[in-house]
């Protein structure tokens, strides 16, 4: 029993690895260590005996284990496996992934400030935290965020020396305007 769950747990460690890259391993790969040999056939031959006995996800991608492009990983994929090692087999025929990047579109972002306060007055903001905190309670969710200390004559009403700015995204500069960030 320690030995099987050691095996399962080695299978999902290969799982989250091989998941991670794929797209960058050898087609028949199985353990991801740059070549393919009599080893990957047999780790895919083990993990296909135990998969069967004792269902599990299965801990290999499609584009690495499937060597013969049929849809489904078996036993005739570690077969092919090994007859690639011996040299009977010259090739192995793994799905091709689909690489296209999927373009994430980008929101327009824009940098608001508000003031830090007035002068012998409460302040709008103690620290930035407190801008942060305003802004996400009012559903404005800063990219970045920023403290700016201006030279200011010390003068009763007249702006403190603090600017904070947000940098945010477009679609909140309406709300963000709403609060007293321009």
């Amino acid at each position: 029993m320690k030995k099987r769950t050691c095996f399962l747990l080695g299978f999902i460690l290969f799982f989250v690895i091989g998941f991670s890259i794929s797209s960058f391993a050898l087609c028949g790969d199985i353990n991801y260590d740059g070549k393919v040999d009599i080893v990957d056939a047999l780790l895919l031959a083990k993990a296909l005996v135990i998969i069967y006995s004792d269902p599990i996800v299965f801990p290999f991608s499609s584009e690495i284990a499937d060597v013969n492009d049929d849809g489904t990983i078996n036993i005739v994929d570690a077969l092919f496996i090994a007859q690639y090692y011996i040299g009977v087999r010259s090739t192995l025929n793994c799905p091709t992934p689909d690489l296209t990047p999927i373009p994430t579109p980008v929101p327009a972002q824009v940098w608001v400030s508000h003031i830090g306060g007035i002068q012998c007055q409460v302040s709008y903001y103690s620290s930035s935290i407190d801008a942060m905190n305003f802004l996400n309670s009012n559903g404005i969710y800063p990219i970045q965020l920023l403290v700016e200390s201006v030279p200011v004559v010390a003068l009763c009403g007249a702006f403190n020396g603090l600017t904070f700015r947000a940098l945010i995204n477009s679609s909140d500069l309406a709300k963000a305007n709403a609060n007293g960030w321009y």
